[in-house]
Parts: C-alpha cells; structure tokens; sequence
C-alpha cells in the first residue's frame, strides 16, 4: 500500500471510529441509567417505557447507516416515550433516557431545527404534563425542563461541527475532482502538442524531401545532370538527418530535456549557411535563462520556419537570428534581406499562421513585417516568450 493510500485508509479507520463513538457513548448511558434505576412500586409500567425507549435506540443505532429515515423517528420516538413516566419516576432515570436521546436527535444533520425544537417541546410539554398529574414539585419538572434546553444546545454544537466536517468533505472531494479534471486537462493539451510537433516536423521535412526528390528526377531523367542529381541527393540526405533531429528534439522535450536554446540556434544558422552557401550570423545577448520544454521548441520551429522562408523567398541573401533575454522574457528576432515581399503563408511548412499558432500556446506573441527602404527592404520575424 502507498504512503497516500495509507493515509487515506487511516483517516477512514479514525472518521469510522468517530462516527460510531457518539452511538457507543449513548448506549453505554442508557445502560448504566437503567441499571441503576429504581420503580417506585405499583409503577412496574415504567419498565415497560424504559425497554421501549431502549429498544427504539438500539434500532435506531443499527438501521441508521442503512436506512437513515426511518432511525430517525425510532430516536424521536426514544426521547417521547420515557417523558411521559417522568412524574412517575422518583429517580430522575425517564428525565435521563429523554434527554440522551434528545441530545442525540438534535445533533443529527437530517433534521432541520423546526423539527428538533418541536421535539424539545413535544418531549417538554410530556414531562410536565407527566409531572403535574404524578403530583411532582414544580422544582423537579423545571429542572427537567432546564436540562432538555441544555442538552439541545450541546446537541446543536456537535450538529455544527458535523456541519463543518461535511461541508469540508465536500470540499476536498470537488478539490479532488477540479485537481483530476486539470491532469486530464493537463495531458490533453500535452497530446495536441506532441500531435503539432511530430504533424510539423514529418511535414516539413517530407515536404522539402518531396522536392528535392523531384529535382533529383529531373536533373537525372530530363537533363542528365548527375553532379546537379548527386547535389540534390547530399541535401536530400542533410534533410533527412535534419527530421530525426527535429524528432529527436520533439522526444527530447516531452522528457523536458531539450537543448539550451543557444546552442540549437546556433546549430540551425550554421545548417543554413552550409545548405544554402549564404552569409548567416547568430548573436546573443544576455545570459542565458533555461524555459520550459513547450517554449523552448516554439522559438526553434519558428526560427527554423523563418530561415527555410528565407532559403526560399530570398536566396543568397544575408541572414541574422539574434536570441536576446531581457528582464520577465525571451525574444528571438530573425531578419533577412529581400527583394520583393515573400508569401510565406503559401510556402511549404506552416507559414505565418502557424508561428502564431504555436507561439500563442505558449502565451508568447508574434510580430511580422517589412522593413526598410525601396532597394534595401528586408523582412523581419520577431518572436517573444516569458521567461
């Protein structure tokens, strides 16, 4: 058994032990009052309204797990009976068993306070009644009356901490379920995102694989180009090893053991130059500071959208990703010189809103434009994150 589930079994065994307490202590003073009770003689009835009462307890006892309703009106009907022989009995035991009894029936939570006044008063009215007609001294039934009002109040505070037990029961049990609703909250977002990343990474990479398969074709089939085919098999292959790496990454980060962010940025600008024979520089400013899996891996997919937008709306252009880490976050901005304004929604992988997409599940933002003059335009993708 686990450490919480022993807990758990303990708290049991102890709330167990408690509920049947109250019963047990009762009973027990049922017991000892009629064991020591006397009859005065020509009273033997009275027995018979102490077995009564007594019998209706023990019953009341057993069915109220089962069959709470019904005990309820055996334990009423436990404080009703012995007050009536109240003024028959010399020796305060009818006054007694009504008020144990009492005393339980009002701190019960089923009934409501109405019910257990009209008891108090039912059980009242009989005593005095009782006690007026067995001729009793107006001391002995006042005194009977101040002792039912006394054991209402005590059963009223056990009634209020039982209240305040329940009402923390209920608590913890919807606590329980918001905590199991947010795990299976948690682990549905945790799905969609391992689903975005390998859709991504399969996708991106059998796109551009697709497309250099296809020059291959035709350098080999229409032009007999072999060095230009042999060129379009080596990216082929740097293409490949790019995906296992980017599926690499994407298993790396559900073990939230994904690279530094620097060093995988760098990796991609060097990647890039080499491919792509282009002038390309990484730069980073600030100390680094680890993020999380999630946001990690949204600012590499987004530099590496960026650079492959580049290589295709811009090639041999120069190119720059600079990781920066200002105070409360992280930006990575990517910017590369054009000639005419790129579409990158239309181009293979998931484009602009894809980066915004991505971006967004990660309460980053993402801001896209063209900058600069006729003649010395560029285009600019900045990307931020908190951290």
């Amino acid at each position: 058994m686990t450490e919480a589930g022993a807990d758990e079994f303990e708290v049991s065994e102890r709330e167990r032990r408690w509920r049947w307490a109250a019963p047990a202590a009762g009973t027990a003073l049922l017991a000892v009052t009629q064991l020591t009770a006397t009859v005065p003689s020509g009273s033997g009835w009275l027995w018979a309204l102490y077995a009564v009462s007594s019998a209706s307890w023990l019953l009341s006892v057993a069915l109220n797990e089962r069959f709470p309703r019904p005990a309820l009106v055996l334990l009423a009907l436990s404080t009703a009976v012995p007050a009536f022989g109240a003024g028959a009995a010399t020796d305060g035991t009818a006054v007694i068993m009504t008020c144990i009894a009492l005393a339980a029936f009002a701190s019960r939570l089923e009934p409501g306070t109405v019910a257990i006044i009209a008891l108090m008063t039912f059980d009242a009215a009989a005593i005095v009644v009782s006690s007026l007609l067995g001729h009793r001294p107006s001391g002995a039934w006042l005194g009977a009356l101040g002792a039912l009002v006394i054991v209402v109040l005590v059963g009223f505070t056990r009634r209020g901490h039982l209240a305040r037990v329940a009402q923390a029961e209920r608590l913890l049990q919807q606590e329980r379920l918001a905590h199991t609703q947010g795990v299976r909250a948690a682990t549905l977002d945790e799905r969609t995102r391992i689903a975005r990343e390998i859709h991504d990474v399969v996708a991106h990479s059998l796109g551009a694989l697709r497309v250099q398969l296809e020059v291959m074709h035709t350098l080999l089939v229409e032009e007999n180009d072999t060095p230009g085919a042999l060129r379009s098999l080596a990216l082929s292959q740097s293409l490949a090893d790019q995906g296992l790496s980017d599926v690499r990454d994407a298993v790396a980060a559900l073990r939230e053991d994904v690279r530094a962010l620097p060093d995988a940025l760098s990796d991609l600008v060097r990647t890039f130059r080499r491919e792509h024979d282009t002038a390309a520089e990484f730069t980073l400013v600030g100390e680094h500071r680890d993020l999380p899996s999630a946001a990690t891996i949204a600012l590499l997919r987004i530099c590496r959208e960026a650079l492959t937008n580049a290589g295709k709306h811009a090639t041999g252009k120069a190119v720059s990703v600079e990781l920066t880490y200002p105070e409360g976050e992280v930006r990575l901005h990517v910017r590369n010189a054009i000639d005419s304004v790129p579409d990158p929604d239309r181009a293979p992988g998931y484009g602009l809103t894809g980066m915004r997409e991505r971006i967004e599940l990660v309460d980053g933002s993402l801001v896209t434009g063209l900058g600069g003059e006729p003649g010395h335009r560029f285009w600019d993708v900045s990307a931020r994150v908190p951290g």
